[in-house]
C-alpha cells in the first residue's frame, strides 16, 4: 500500500500479508475419491475385526483337534500295552507247552509272531504319542519339554443349531461376506468414475480463514 507525500504526512509503504489460507473445494457432478475411500475403510475395519475372531476361533478348533490327536493316542498305546502284555504271556506259555510236547511248533510260532506284532504297535503307538505332544506343545507355544497327562472330557453336551439362524450369523459375522462387499463397492466406484470422466468440471471454492497479518 503506497501513501504519496502530502503536506501532512510523509511517503509510506506497507504491505499486507495472508500466511494461511483453509477452505474447501467441492466438486460438482465429480467423481468424490474421499467419499468411496471413507466408505471402502469402514468396509475394510469391519473386515479385519471379524478376521480377527475367526483367526481366534481356528486356533481354538485346532488346539482341541490336536489335544483329542493326542487324547486317542493314549488310550490306543494303553490298549496295545494291555494286549502285548497278555500276548507275551502267551508266547512264554505256548514256548513251554512247545518244550513239553503239547502244541506243534507251528502253533508256537503264530503265538510269537502275534507277540512281535503286538509289540512293534506299541513302538509305534510310542513314536505316534511323541510327535504328537511335540505338535500340541510347539502350537500352545512351550518351549520345555513337557509329558501331557490329558483327563477323560466326559460326556459331550448335544447342541441343536438352528440352520437358518447360523447362515444369518455367518452372513452377518464372516469377514468373507465383507470382503465381497468391498469388491461390489469397489466396482461401482470404478462405474462411477467411468461415468464422470466426462462430465464438466464444475468447483465450490470456499475460503473458511484467512488471516491477514500485517508486514
Amino acid at each position: 500500500l503506497d501513501l504519496f507525500a502530502t503536506s501532512s504526512q510523509n511517503k509510506s509503504i506497507s504491505y499486507l500479508s495472508a500466511p494461511l489460507s483453509i477452505g474447501f473445494n467441492q466438486p460438482l457432478f465429480q467423481f468424490n475419491q474421499f467419499k468411496w475411500n471413507q466408505e471402502l475403510m469402514e468396509l475394510e475395519y469391519q473386515r479385519a475385526e471379524k478376521f480377527f475372531v475367526e483367526e481366534k476361533e481356528t486356533i481354538a478348533l485346532e488346539v482341541v483337534n490336536r489335544y483329542f490327536q493326542l487324547y486317542l493316542n493314549d488310550l490306543s498305546l494303553a490298549t496295545a500295552q494291555d494286549n502285548l502284555q497278555y500276548l507275551d504271556s502267551l508266547a512264554n506259555t505256548a514256548e513251554k507247552r512247545f518244550e513239553l510236547g503239547r502244541i506243534g511248533e507251528t502253533e508256537m510260532l503264530q503265538v510269537q509272531l502275534s507277540a512281535k506284532n503286538a509289540d512293534a504297535r506299541v513302538a509305534g503307538l510310542l513314536q505316534d504319542r511323541q510327535n504328537n505332544t511335540e505338535r500340541l506343545r510347539d502350537y500352545l507355544g512351550i518351549r520345555e519339554e513337557v509329558i501331557f497327562s490329558l483327563s477323560d472330557p466326559g460326556e459331550i453336551e448335544e447342541y441343536l443349531i438352528d440352520k437358518t439362524e447360523a447362515l444369518s450369523f455367518a452372513n452377518l459375522n464372516r469377514s468373507r461376506i465383507t470382503d465381497f462387499e468391498i469388491r461390489l463397492k469397489n466396482a461401482q466406484m470404478e462405474l462411477e468414475q467411468a461415468q464422470n470422466a466426462n462430465q464438466p468440471e464444475l468447483n465450490v471454492l470456499e475460503d473458511c480463514v484467512k488471516p491477514k497479518l500485517p508486514v
